[in-house]
């Protein structure tokens, strides 16, 4: 009698090694739907490593392309909100030859939060009444910057030298000139710089906290399913691409945990996902 036919998409096919190419999710769907299907999860034990890998690495290239994107767009509404406030409050003001000047003898005292900025060459009000906790206070030839309780004074002939800058003109012109020349490069590479940026990160974080996450479940649940490690691993490396997300939409809100804390938050969450899609169709 011949033995009865094998089912390659039984559960124990599953589990047992990478399934049939016909069965095999597509690139895009791996890509783009990954974090939002639990049961992508569960397929992914039986999985190349490759098939979760390379799509989760490409995910975190363009969340961290996206949140590069963002900060270089910030930037640019940032420095065209200060031009056009500055045209309208203050008056511009020129760095040459180590001496300042304001046009029309006005002064530039802007406070922002905790900070103050005072471009008053002739003295018209006193260091004495600014009572923030940072300021740059600019006279005709020195100004003072204060951190906390340290005040510095620099002479602004030596500051002029650092940046090698004579003359220094700012007014709203200046800004937008900033903007055009140097705003838009920033806006151009910063997604890439944040998607390198990003890829070392969260492969660090995805090898640790994956690691982490999957002994423990192997160690829970996967010795009693026949699931080895690299199975465990495989399933929490899809459910990463999750937190990848998670971690981005955060961000935006301003609620993303840092670095190290972000460690302990990611594994309790990651931790109980691998748990629940292990050996589940």
């Amino acid at each position: 009698m011949s033995p009865p036919p094998v089912d390659i998409y039984s559960r124990s096919a599953r589990i047992g090694g990478p399934r049939a190419s016909s069965d095999e999710e597509p690139f895009w769907r791996r890509l783009l739907l990954m974090p939002f299907l639990p049961s992508m999860w569960s397929q992914a034990a039986g999985w190349p490593a490759s098939r979760v890998v390379v799509p989760l690495l490409l995910l975190v290239a363009l969340v961290g392309a996206a949140s590069g994107l963002r900060f270089g767009i910030d930037a640019r509404l940032k420095f065209r909100r200060a031009a056009a406030e500055y045209a309208q409050k203050y008056p511009g003001f020129t760095v040459a030859g180590g001496v300042v000047t304001v046009d029309g003898d006005g002064v530039v005292h802007l406070v922002d939060g905790d900070l103050t900025v005072l471009v008053d060459p002739k003295e018209t009000i006193p260091a004495s009444v600014v009572n923030t906790t940072h300021y740059i206070i600019v006279r005709r030839d020195v100004l003072y910057t204060k951190d906390q309780s340290e005040v510095k004074l620099i002479k602004i002939g030596d500051f002029q030298k650092q940046i090698g800058i004579d003359p220094l003109r700012v007014d709203a012109s200046s800004i937008r000139s900033f903007d055009r020349k140097w705003v838009t490069w920033l806006l151009l590479a910063t997604p890439f710089v944040m998607a390198a940026v990003n890829l070392v990160s969260e492969a660090f974080g995805a090898l640790f906290v994956g690691v982490v996450s999957a002994l423990i479940a192997w160690a829970a649940r996967g010795r009693g399913l026949d699931l080895g490690f690299g199975a465990c691993f495989r399933v929490a490396l899809a459910a990463y691409s999750a937190i990848v997300v998670l971690e981005l939409l955060l961000g935006f809100v301003g609620l993303a945990p840092g670095a190290c804390f972000g460690i302990l938050v990611w594994n309790l969450i990651l931790c109980p996902l691998v748990l629940w899609r292990l050996g589940r169709d």
